[in-house]
């Protein structure tokens, strides 16, 4: 076995972040022997729920020359050299030397605030055949704290749409998950998932939420099976009953595991980081009917301001997330009749994802004006009853 020739201490720039903000870490490396350490490999095991940003490697006294993530919590950083201690190139005559510093940056996403914050870095170093590697430094452990920030009263979601070949309901390791595939909330928000099949939101109200799938964003001929009660039997759709500042799991499996969906699913992930909202030949995305439609809320008065219009409209969303038209075609849009004069009414829908869609303008005779037509209906002055149509667009 080497001798722990190196050492390492980690350190960053807050002890406290916030779910969502950037972190900067800063790891310093020391070889304390006399010979110089060969391509050396920091390795960095992240907190759970923390990413790293590519491209914000700086590394002082060395060159990387290789910068690689080995699944999702384990950064690798292999560096040319580390000189000896006392030698010519650790005076500064050479590009390495004896004292190194490595600084790169996490943000802070889903699930870290479920974690225990804690980065653990050790140097490992080559064998004597010049193949092997093996732990050389102590290893250096940084604690953050992790708060929830603006989703202290807020909840999370993250999942993975994934093909199922084996039909254990796990996503197993040499299965792939099915990138650019849209998702959609009761309240018209979407998400797409990426390259992986992967995808987060945050910002859930503690309520029960549905979570659908645009079933024209899938690949061709796949076929979605139910992987828990929160499908409530239908495989395209989730229920969530989200809790404040918690993490909920969600997602959905592809069963048919076909060989047509195999070579999309290939296709897409291709693509890599820049994959996209996918929509297969014949499955065109701009088509936004069938539609549903809310045609009034009505509350009364006297329950005005009490949050009872936004709790009828989001129940109705929900019912409409999971309703087709009378050929079994998902809803792509939801649409909703408000007086366009109703400001506080178009601010509840307008938060809840509605924009408008058309303006539809009814004249008729003003009463008292004092004219006459011809037939003896008040003529001449015109009011007004402005309607305005609002949709979520495509759900």
């Amino acid at each position: 076995m080497l001798a722990a020739t190196l050492s390492i201490d980690k350190t960053s720039t807050s002890r406290s972040v916030e779910m969502g903000d950037l972190i900067t870490y800063q790891l310093r490396i020391r070889n304390n022997g006399k010979s110089p350490a060969l391509s050396p490999k920091v390795v960095d095991r992240l907190p759970r729920g923390f990413r790293f940003e590519p491209g914000s490697v700086r590394i002082a006294n060395a060159r990387a020359t290789q910068v690689q993530m080995q699944g999702d919590r384990e950064l690798h950083i292999t560096l040319d050299r580390v000189a000896a201690a006392g030698t010519a190139q650790a005076a500064g005559q050479g590009a390495s030397s004896s004292d190194v510093t490595i600084t790169y940056r996490l943000r802070a996403g889903v699930g870290s605030s479920q974690g225990d914050g804690i980065n653990r870095a050790h140097v490992q170093c080559l064998g004597r055949d010049g193949a092997s590697r093996s732990q050389c430094s102590n290893e250096s452990r940084w604690k953050v704290r992790v708060t929830g920030g603006i989703f202290s009263d807020e909840a999370c979601l993250a999942g993975q749409i994934y093909v199922d070949c084996n039909g254990n309901s796990v996503k197993d390791r040499e299965e792939l998950g099915i990138p650019g595939v849209r998702l959609y909330l009761e309240n018209g928000t979407w998400i797409v998932s990426d390259e992986q099949g992967k995808y987060s939101h945050c910002g859930l109200r503690p309520r029960t939420h549905v979570l659908k799938v645009d079933e024209r964003t899938l690949p061709r001929k796949s076929r979605l099976v139910t992987s828990s009660a929160q499908n409530v039997g239908d495989a395209h759709s989730l229920f969530i009953d989200a809790k404040k500042g918690m993490l909920h799991r969600a997602d959905f499996i592809e069963g048919s595991c076909s060989a047509t969906v195999i070579e999309q699913v290939k296709a897409r992930q291709a693509q890599g980081a820049n994959v996209s909202v996918q929509t297969e030949p014949g499955q065109p995305l701009d088509d936004l009917v069938p539609a549903g439609e809310i045609y009034v809320v009505g509350v009364s008065p006297n329950a005005q301001g009490s949050g009872l219009g936004r709790t009828v409209t989001l129940r109705a969303l929900a019912y409409l997330a999971l309703a087709s038209d009378e050929n079994g075609e998902p809803l792509h849009a939801i649409e909703l009749y408000v007086d366009a004069d109703n400001a506080p009414a178009l601010k509840l829908y307008e938060s809840l994802g509605f924009a408008v869609a058309t303006v539809d303008r009814m004249y008729a005779p003003e009463r008292g004006s004092g004219k006459s037509s011809s037939n003896g209906v008040d003529a001449g002055v015109l009011s007004a009853v402005t309607t305005a149509v609002i949709s979520t667009g495509s759900i």
